[in-house]
């Protein structure tokens, strides 16, 4: 175990206590540079990449790193281990600059460069320059994981090179690509090469594929391989929530890294940017909502429409390889000022302590969407708000309905429906459950390698355990059901919608893989009271959207849906019915 890692509490299994609760009146502030990291970004207008720094306390470090990431979902996958890399590279002294590629996390945008590897090239060269800069007359050393190796290596910088499981650009394309053949049922686009949460041009796809791993990168690198294959797999080849972060390879390449006489830190963030998109002058800027890191997008104009973003699971405030920040930015073009902050020990906010992602459904996470929602109604008042989120983004957001006035809730693939956290640390944190699960090796990644022969021994059991149970589900008496959902056997949908109060407006979009859940949670029945009663509720069937929005055709989807629902908000103008930010006098909820 690490020096640099507080383990969780061996009787319990809890992790650090969550935060405390929000301010009555929070308002955007902005992190101090440390161990925890100052964001900044780096670049001009047309290409900047957002970035973190981490450094050590007292202004002084002993030397310099530059974290290069993997792309697309491993970026995802790979977040919390690698934040948590930084985070100890500056408590043994060393500053550290991680980063997201043009593409990927808040960075610019990748889809209309015609090459992808060169732009990717530039990003690295840059990040470097800069870093160099943070510490003068030491030499910076990188670190590339996966594909950020062969991006390393084809810059051919003087500093030192530390390879983490390189990968070059042909097998990453391939191996990614059958991944999402298996892993998303929705037909690809004929004239694209699709990968998890990104679409190649042919010409895009060749470029990615030239990225090799030639003589220079032998001469370079420092290569690190994961002799257990489990650990590398947990590191980058498993879905986001059962990535886990190798804490004995975290510490063996940080003593690495070279070291010198300590200097000063020469450090100045850059807290706003300003680009244009679609013609339209937008700015982000970097934000903190009680201590927790966003980014605050926004046109040049007055905003005429408040939206704020959280993610899915775990997940960075982003949404999953740009896709928030992507329809941030659209929106500001179209004069909405938007949120996308992270919630408690999730994305940014994540302490570099603990081993996984936690249990999503928490209190605490309602806190963060409540104090995030009045931190942009005070910035942007007398504005109707909308929040967009996706899966447990019905949950949080549907509860914090009940706290502060929200004008519509979209919401992707809704999931969650009984309003109290206990009933999801039993679902999700049960020891017979844990015990059950890893007896069938829950864990156990679908690889690759492993895709062409379909799902593994744990999938399939559990698809089949689904199946029965929402068969049996069907079946009950709806008198039943509702006595039981009550207690909180299990989920259903009006439950939760009933206590979304009537001034919000409650849009849904059920995509196919969320399709049956939906069905077994009563959702079209709920919808259907709630709309005969006044109420405007509606959920919408989704062809192209997967869970995850994986798929392109998702991605595209989900952008058009949030457009449309903001372009009906801001149609309807200003909100000046003096109607309360808050929702402690607006008298009862409807009940189920």
């Amino acid at each position: 175990m690490s020096e640099n890692t507080v383990p969780e509490n061996p009787v319990t299994g809890e992790g650090p206590s969550p935060g405390p609760p929000c301010s009555p009146s929070p308002r955007f502030g902005f992190p101090r540079p440390g161990v925890q990291g100052v964001p900044t970004w780096i670049g001009g207008p047309d290409d900047y990449l957002s970035a973190w720094v981490h450094s050590p306390e007292g202004g002084t470090a002993e030397g310099v790193v530059v974290i290069a990431g993997p792309v697309g979902r491993e970026a995802v996958i790979t977040f919390r281990a690698l934040r948590a890399l930084a985070i100890a590279c500056a408590r043994s002294g060393l500053v550290a600059v991680r980063f997201s590629w043009r593409g990927d996390g808040d960075s610019h945008g990748l889809d209309a460069e015609p090459d992808p590897a060169g732009a990717w090239s530039d990003d690295m060269a840059r990040v470097e320059r800069y870093a160099a800069g943070l510490l003068p007359g030491h030499g910076v050393t990188t670190l590339g994981l996966r594909l950020g190796c062969a991006i390393a290596a084809r810059t051919g910088t003087a500093g030192g090179l530390i390879s983490w499981e390189p990968i070059d650009g042909r097998h990453q394309l391939r191996q990614q690509q059958l991944l999402r053949s298996v892993a998303v049922q929705i037909v690809p686009d004929d004239d694209l090469l699709e990968t998890p949460a990104r679409s190649w041009t042919p010409r895009q796809a060749a470029s990615v594929r030239g990225l090799a791993l030639g003589p220079e990168h032998a001469a370079r690198a420092t290569v690190v391989t994961e002799e257990d294959g489990r650990v590398a797999e947990r590191l980058y080849a498993v879905a986001p929530h059962l990535a886990r972060v190798p804490w004995e390879s975290l510490d063996r390449i940080v003593g690495m890294i070279p070291c010198g006489p300590a200097s000063d830190l020469v450090l100045d963030p850059a807290r706003s940017v300003a680009t244009r998109h679609g013609g339209a002058l937008i700015s982000e800027e970097f934000v903190s909502v009680d201590g927790l890191p966003g980014v605050l997008t926004r046109p040049a104009g007055e905003p005429r429409l408040a939206v704020v973003f959280t993610s899915t699971g775990g997940e960075p405030r982003d949404g999953g390889a740009g896709l928030w920040a992507q329809s941030a930015r659209e929106l500001a073009a179209a004069g909405a000022a938007s949120l996308r902050c992270e919630r408690n020990d999730q994305g940014d906010a994540y302490s570099g302590r603990t081993d996984g992602e936690p249990n999503p459904f928490n209190d605490q996470g309602v806190a963060d969407c409540v104090a995030a929602i009045r931190a942009l109604r005070t910035a942007v008042p007398r504005t109707p708000l909308m929040t967009v989120g996706a899966c447990i983004g019905m949950w949080l957001f549907g509860r914090a309905a009940e706290q502060v006035r929200i004008d519509r809730l979209v919401i992707l693939n809704p999931t969650g429906w009984n309003p109290r956290a206990s009933h999801y640390r039993h679902v999700l944190e049960g020891p017979w459950l844990k015990k059950h699960l890893q007896h069938l090796r829950v864990d156990h990644p679908l690889t690759a390698e492993g895709a062409a022969n379909g799902f593994s021994r744990y999938e399939r059991t559990k698809q089949a355990a689904k199946r029965t149970r929402q068969r049996l589900l069907r079946l009950a008496p709806r008198r039943a059901w509702t006595l039981l959902a009550r207690a909180g056997v299990f989920d259903d949908a009006a439950i939760l919608l009933s206590r979304v109060p009537a001034t919000t407006a409650v849009q849904m979009h059920i995509g196919e893989d969320d399709a049956p859940h939906w069905r077994t949670e009563r959702g079209d029945e709920a919808v259907a009271r709630l709309s005969a009663r006044g109420r405007a509720v509606t959920g919408s069937h989704e062809s192209t959207l997967d869970h995850s929005l994986l798929a392109g055709a998702s991605r595209v989807r989900a952008r058009r849906i949030i457009m449309d629902a903001a372009l009906g908000l801001m149609a309807a103008g200003r909100r000046d019915d003096g109607a309360p930010e808050d929702r402690a006098d607006e008298g009862p909820r409807i009940s189920p």
